[in-house]
């Protein structure tokens, strides 16, 4: 018996040395625990599922999301080598997950291959070798399919878990940020989720402090230029390029939590006064938009801001749909909660009464009346949300503010944001070779000759005779602006050298192409080579 305990104590001395995470039981001889990592070497896709029902004792069940998951929780292996092992009996193995994650057969399969492993191994010590088969069957996520279903109680501690791992792993390394360029250790460090690109958290925190303070909120994405252009489509790179940071990514950084709430707060105002059907409370201490399913409602703490939805990936290649409110005049204030009528803007009188819109053009202030005629006078109106929008210098295809349509600044036309010049270019349009028309904005430079556009703007035309939202072609332009070549020239190389010194800043101006230009660059360089 004892040349017995010596042998078992032996092998899982020599284990133990393999492995210094294996832990003797200190009360039950020839016993040791281990917990092994489960690193699948493919990510696996992970399907949340939610009961829905029973019927005839079949479970009803729906998918509730999709999630890649990296590391998942180390499967426990308990193990007790008993009285006449090796040579009479196999060892005695239990394994879990916590939670429990994976399968009850799989689970009562590898307890059962460590039998069959010892009769393979001719009844011979094989600990060691029962570890590295559950190692391998770890890495190719034993045998699941992908994606792999699991219940969606689970979903939470899962994914908390990958993240936890997939952070202390990048912890342990070290990277150079793109924005200081020093070498940093990943304890400082952030690396983007969508993307993978790192850089340092103060950098960070100080661009992404600054533009949610001067409220760019647009300019809150990856930083890194080349964000979104290798191996994508068009479409893939202009999604991915205009995407700002989810609320979650800012507090995993981290940013103030007030930051992101105001980051939330601009989104959101952003949203509602794009929307066409938004209407505001009348209370003149209030003013806060009227609640909408639309919206999702702000939520202050930090909890909520990092589950806040988020419509950023919605694709802007197809023309921009109208929306409309229907019969229901009730509109309810999302700040105050007062219930008023849409169209009158008293106090909710209920659906039977009919009321007349409230102020008339002729009850509009004077000031309010000359604000409206310099916005009409300077400013071109988007098609999609009717935001004023100014062009201060460039040419004439805009891109606006608010919803980032792509419009004619001549004649407020929507313009298709994968060929938006295609526009200036067909014949028998007023805007036919215009495109550098009102160069320096509407008023332009007192000692140059500018046209001024003195006719009437896209917002002055009946939306509810035309269809709001729909593109189409503006009120005739103002008469054509002579560009001359040698301007236009002159453009074209002002932007190439600009090209040349920013390579040359960064040490890259061997690697300077001419005809590596930015697409929107090349098709004004087709529109000057046209005019010639």
């Amino acid at each position: 018996m004892a040349d017995e305990d010596d042998e078992r104590d032996e092998e899982l001395s020599s284990i133990a040395a393999i492995f210094p995470e294996l832990l003797l039981d200190p009360h039950q001889s020839h016993t040791a625990t281990l917990d092994l990592d489960v690193c699948p070497t493919t990510p696996l896709q992970a399907d949340w599922l939610r009961l829905d029902s029973c019927i005839d004792g079949e479970d009803i069940k729906s998918v509730e999301g999709t999630t890649t998951l990296q590391h998942l929780p180390p499967l426990a292996m308990r193990i007790y080598l008993p009285d006449g092992y090796p040579d009479v009996k196999p060892p005695t193995v239990s394994l879990m997950t916590t939670p429990e994650w994976l399968p009850n057969d799989v689970v009562a399969r590898l307890e059962l291959a460590v039998g069959e492993l010892w009769e393979d191994y001719g009844r011979s010590q094989i600990v060691f070798a029962y570890i590295d088969m559950l190692q391998s069957e770890a890495e190719a996520a034993f045998g699941s399919a992908s994606p792999l279903q699991l219940p969606l109680h689970l979903k939470r501690a899962l994914i908390e878990f990958n993240d936890d791992k997939n952070r202390r792993v990048f912890e342990q390394g070290s990277y150079h940020c793109s924005i200081c360029l020093d070498p940093k250790p990943g304890t400082v460090c952030h690396r983007m989720r969508d993307c993978g690109h790192i850089f340092c958290r103060e950098c960070l925190q100080d661009f992404y402090s600054t533009a949610i303070t001067q409220g760019e909120v647009d300019t809150v994405k990856c930083i890194d230029p080349d964000c979104g252009k290798a191996g994508l489509t068009v479409e893939q790179r202009r999604a991915l390029r205009n995407r700002t940071l989810h609320p979650r990514e800012l507090l995993a950084i981290p940013m103030a939590t007030l930051d992101v709430q105001r980051y939330v707060k601009l989104k959101l105002k952003k949203k509602v006064e794009s929307d066409k059907t938004t209407v505001y409370c009348p209370r003149q201490w209030c003013q806060g938009p009227a609640r909408s399913d639309k919206y999702a409602k702000f939520l202050a703490n930090a909890d909520d801001l990092a589950n806040y939805p988020d419509s950023d990936s919605e694709d802007e290649s197809t023309v921009p749909a109208a929306t409309t409110i229907g019969d229901n005049r009730l509109a309810i204030c999302s700040t105050c909660a007062y219930a008023f009528c849409r169209n009158c803007h008293r106090s909710w009188h209920g659906e039977h009464i009919i009321c007349r819109k409230r102020l008339a053009k002729d009850q509009i202030s004077a000031e309010d009346k000359a604000s409206e005629d310099w916005i009409r006078k300077y400013t071109s109106p988007c098609p999609t949300c009717d935001t004023p929008c100014q062009k201060r210098f460039g040419c004439n295809h805009m891109r606006c503010s608010q919803c980032d349509s792509h419009f004619c600044y001549l004649c407020s036309a929507w313009l298709k944001p994968g060929n938006p010049y295609q526009h200036f270019n067909e014949k028998g349009r007023a805007c036919f070779m215009r495109l550098w028309d009102l160069e320096e904005g509407d008023r332009g430079d007192e000692n140059e000759r500018v046209v001024e556009f003195g006719g009437a703007r896209g917002f002055e035309i009946d939306h509810a005779a035309a269809g709001v939202g729909v593109p189409g072609q503006g009120p005739v332009p103002a008469a054509a602006q002579e560009v001359a070549a040698r301007e236009a020239a002159g453009q074209a190389e002002q932007r190439g050298l600009q090209r040349f010194l920013e390579l040359a800043r960064n040490d890259e101006e061997d690697g300077w192409d001419s005809d590596g230009l930015e697409d929107e660059f090349a098709d004004h360089v087709v529109l000057i080579e046209r005019a010639r």
